[in-house]
């Protein structure tokens, strides 16, 4: 979505997105991505993500925010193929990638969007990080409380009339 909005804002009329904070100028990616954008180490990590049984996968990812129904699902999807697109996706976002795009997107002002701020997803930079490129950005925001990375499935009613506040604006 970023980099639509920075490379062709004219294809978009309006936007919602979360994380906006990956593209301040002091973001540094968490732990796990870190490890992701590292060769070898990135690998080594998927296979472990791969090999971990459900039961445990499931675990982990509710003491994150996820239900234990979706973390399951979630397991299931997780492969080889998938494994491959996060290591792609996360090197080629390696600093300074992503404070580069958000430069660019100041630079093309995108149209009218909507930031969400998880006040409690520490991977997606702090809460100033992301308010204040919602503001350069001259975006809206939406502020979902007690809510971390996964605010979607956390507080789905206050998503949902966010983001159809902001749409039917």
């Amino acid at each position: 979505m970023f980099s639509v909005l920075a490379h062709r804002p004219e294809l978009v009329s309006t936007w919602a997105a979360d994380c906006v904070g990956l593209l301040h100028p002091d973001y540094v990616w968490h732990d796990a991505a870190l490890g992701w954008q590292t060769p070898e180490i990135g690998e080594q990590i998927v296979a472990a993500m791969v090999a971990m049984e459900e039961d445990v996968f499931a675990d982990s990812f509710v003491q994150l925010g996820m239900t234990n129904a979706i973390a399951r699902e979630v397991k299931l999807s997780i492969n080889e193929e998938m494994g491959s697109c996060v290591l792609r996706l996360y090197r080629d976002a390696a600093q300074p990638a992503m404070s580069r795009l958000g430069e660019r997107l100041i630079v093309n002002r995108p149209p009218h969007g909507l930031v969400i701020v998880a006040d409690e997803d520490h991977f997606a930079g702090t809460v100033p990080m992301m308010e204040e490129m919602a503001e350069v950005l001259q975006a809206d925001v939406a502020r979902i409380t007690q809510c971390g990375h996964w605010w979607m499935i956390q507080n789905p009613d206050a998503a949902a009339q966010y983001l159809v506040r902001h749409w039917s604006q």
